[in-house]
């Protein structure tokens, strides 16, 4: 059965080729691999308990062990990064951005769960997701800590990952609040960290951030897929799997509407 969330053949075709080189046969199998990816995807859109998947996907014990697995091996973050520059490619922009944002956001999470922390600004207690994004608002990297972690320390994090001069090769600025004000001066990649200033005060309501905006709308987009509107895995690494399988989400339905999928 098909649900909304499920594979199209033109997107398993796109992502088809990383489970090949991850080793797996695709013929032969009592499970095939794009049901398992389905029930993935089935359970980050809707924000079920793995338990809970409808009976025509493989039992969810089978499907959790490869979530888990492809988790640990960071393929989700493959998956994701690859067909971020693939999304970027079919939008006329060059792979590597140079430019990127940079943003946190607080979220509850369910108590007894590793890496859980009191927000004492926002009130909330649970973990921090901090993301880098393009001017796109596609994930670039995204990392998990409790929630009283600082935005100085996770944003380290970010910007030691985007300072990689192999995945990153173009970056010139990288912008962030003022949460972030001269974080990275001391990088061996020269790459800038600046506050975007607010318009004058005298407007009032909500004036959007030059070039800003694209990481709020990213966050936007992250909490329609229900399973990433809260944090529910025990493991904060689980956590940004399922953040990287809501981008890799957002980045097939947009190469299906740049056609870049052959039929």
């Amino acid at each position: 059965m098909l649900y909304p969330s499920s594979l199209t053949d033109k997107s398993w075709k796109m992502i088809e080729p990383f489970f090949v080189d991850f080793g797996y046969r695709l013929e032969g199998r009592k499970h095939p691999l794009r049901t398992i990816v389905d029930a993935c995807f089935y359970v980050v859109d809707n924000g079920t308990k793995w338990r809970n998947l409808p009976n025509d996907f493989p039992p969810w014990k089978s499907v959790y062990h490869y979530f888990r697995l492809w988790s640990l091996s960071q393929l989700w973050e493959k998956i994701s990064f690859t067909l971020v520059q693939d999304t970027r490619y079919a939008e006329g922009r060059e792979l590597s951005p140079s430019l990127t944002s940079i943003d946190s956001q607080s979220q509850s999470a369910e108590p007894g769960i590793e890496g859980r922390g009191l927000d004492g600004g926002k009130k909330v207690n649970g973990r921090k997701r901090h993301i880098a994004v393009d001017v796109l608002g596609l994930i670039l990297f995204c990392n998990c800590t409790p929630a009283n972690t600082s935005d100085r320390v996770g944003g380290k994090k970010l910007v030691d990952q985007l300072n990689s001069k192999e995945k990153m090769p173009r970056l010139k600025k990288i912008l962030g609040d003022n949460a972030y004000k001269n974080l990275g001066i001391n990088s061996e990649v020269p790459v800038s960290v600046e506050a975007s200033e607010r318009r004058a005060k005298s407007k009032k309501g909500f004036v959007p951030e030059a070039f800003r905006w694209a990481v709020e709308r990213t966050f936007a987009w992250l909490n329609r897929q229900r399973r990433v509107a809260r944090n529910y895995e025990k493991k904060p690494y689980h956590q940004e799997s399922m953040n990287f399988i809501a981008n890799i989400r957002i980045c097939l339905k947009r190469l299906e509407k740049w056609m870049i999928i052959d039929s």
